[in-house]
Formats: C-alpha cells, sequence, structure tokens
C-alpha cells in the first residue's frame, strides 16, 4: 500500500496502524528490531539491582512514615521515631532510589530530611500546594497517607524537582528561633 493511502484494511473502522498484535499485547505491530525492552528494572531479594529507576514518596505524619516506591507497589509503614527514620534510611540506601520526594508539613520532616540528606540520598521536600496541583491535574482527588505517598512518588518520577542543598546549622537555628519569635509576637 503506498504511503499517505486511506485505503482500510482489516475491519471496518480499523486501520492498519491500529491493528494489534494478538501476541504481544504491544498495541500496534512493531517489527523486533524496533523494539525496546524496559530498562532499569531491579531486584530487592535475592539478587544485585541492575540501573536504578526507583522514585520514593514519604508522607510525614507525627506517628508514622507511609511510603511508597515506583514501579513496586510496595508500601511500607514506619514509626516516626530514631528507630524508625534510621531503619528508613538504611532500607534506602540498599535500594539506592532516583529521588524521594516529601512534603513539608511544618517542621516534623526536618529530623528526616536530615538523616537522608547526610547518608548522601537525593531528597526533594515538595511544597504541599504544588502537590496539590499535581494530584489534582493527575485526577487524584482523595488524600489518604498512603495515597499521598503514592503521589509523592510519582511527582518525583514525572517532575524530577531539583534537590535544594539544606541550610547549614546556624542558619536552621536562626529560623527556628525567628519562627518562634513570630510566634510569641502574634499570642
Amino acid at each position: 500500500m503506498p504511503l499517505g493511502s486511506r485505503k482500510i484494511v482489516g475491519e471496518p473502522g480499523r486501520h492498519l496502524l491500529a491493528s494489534r498484535s494478538s501476541d504481544s499485547g504491544l498495541g500496534p505491530e512493531v517489527p523486533a528490531s524496533c523494539k525496546v525492552e524496559r530498562a532499569g528494572d531491579f531486584t530487592i531479594k535475592g539478587g544485585p539491582m541492575t540501573v536504578s529507576s526507583i522514585f520514593v514518596g514519604i508522607d510525614i505524619s507525627k506517628a508514622q512514615l507511609d511510603i511508597a516506591q515506583r514501579p513496586s507497589a510496595s508500601r511500607p509503614v514506619l514509626p516516626h521515631t530514631d528507630t524508625g527514620i534510621a531503619t528508613l534510611v538504611e532500607q534506602l540506601r540498599r535500594l539506592r532510589p532516583v529521588a524521594i520526594g516529601l512534603e513539608a508539613p511544618g517542621g516534623v520532616e526536618v529530623l528526616l530530611v536530615t538523616a537522608l540528606a547526610t547518608a548522601g540520598l537525593s531528597v526533594r521536600v515538595v511544597n504541599p500546594r504544588q502537590m496539590r496541583a499535581f494530584a489534582k491535574a493527575t485526577g487524584q482527588l482523595a488524600k489518604t497517607d498512603p495515597i499521598d505517598a503514592q503521589g509523592l512518588a510519582h511527582f518525583a518520577e514525572a517532575v524530577r524537582p531539583t534537590p535544594r542543598p539544606l541550610p547549614d546549622a546556624a542558619t536552621q537555628a536562626l529560623s527556628a528561633r525567628l519562627t518562634r519569635r513570630r510566634q510569641l509576637l502574634e499570642r
């Protein structure tokens, strides 16, 4: 058939390009030389990991840390304690994710962010307003901790925000004092 031909091939309403391959399920028929294997597969248990394409989202609350991984369906929950943070950091060191996304819920995240950054992990603190807009844009209207963690992992994968360096100890102390001063003046 010449290029640009409008002749319908096969069933009425289905063009040649719309025909599906029954054995591959990949959509239009693609020559074997053009097929691309999925890159970045990994194994957590029982073997070495290949090139990492793992993105992690962490939803932080006062009591627990909800964790989600992409593309995996793993969704562990850890207590928001020193032990839970140490466990999470150790697990993420072994996993070596491309990016870790978490929201800034008003200071509760500081200890976790510091631990992750100190361990050399690529952590991104996401503005809650930006995350909510991303969730709405992707059609995710429900809001629970596991869903938020999955959304943060998706955000880290899709947007790949640039990591910001952590402020030094003196800057953090000054910021905390200024925040406390502002709170006292408001009272």
